[in-house]
């Protein structure tokens, strides 16, 4: 069993050492996705697309799609900041609501490219264990508070309240 994995493990990075010309085929096919994603406004129904989303429609997994691209590019994160200008650039968006999780939030926030939270509340409380927190991932060194200013609280319906802060 070890001779075999090992043996794909080499086949697979072979694959990965082959060449500009896989790479070139890919990153061409990944930019015309990108395009075509946000040339449709799919990013305002499903949100920026995800690794596992591109990887499926490109017809790679997600973790092999990932290597490849991290390979190509050097990159291993994105940039944040280059991602809204090509969204302002290239598709003319003026304004970006980040609705993502805990980590996504936490990341355009410690890039410092957030200047509106905003947060609505209802008459619920679901402390579960294992959900993760509006704002996460945000480094352990970071001590002090991000300061938020209050712009305005609305209440919606009976039990629910709007509030919102500019950064």
């Amino acid at each position: 069993m070890r001779l075999i994995l090992e043996y794909c493990n080499r086949i697979y990075l072979r694959q990965l050492s082959e060449g500009d010309k896989v790479e070139d085929d890919l990153l061409m096919r990944f930019h015309n996705l990108l395009q075509t994603y946000f040339r449709e406004n799919r990013q305002l129904s499903h949100g920026l697309p995800t690794v596992a989303y591109c990887a499926s429609e490109l017809a790679y997994s997600p973790r092999y799609f990932g290597d490849i691209i991290h390979k190509a590019t050097g990159e291993t994160g994105i940039d944040l900041s280059r991602a809204l200008s090509i969204l302002q650039y290239e598709f003319g968006s003026e304004r970006v609501g980040v609705v993502g999780g805990g980590h996504i939030n936490g990341s355009f926030l410690c890039e410092g490219l957030l200047d509106e939270v905003s947060m609505l509340y209802g008459a619920a409380i679901d402390g579960r264990e294992g959900f993760c927190a509006a704002f996460d991932g945000i480094e352990v060194s970071h001590t002090c508070p991000y300061k938020l200013h209050l712009k305005s609280v609305r209440q919606m319906g009976d039990d629910s309240v709007w509030i919102r802060y500019s950064c």
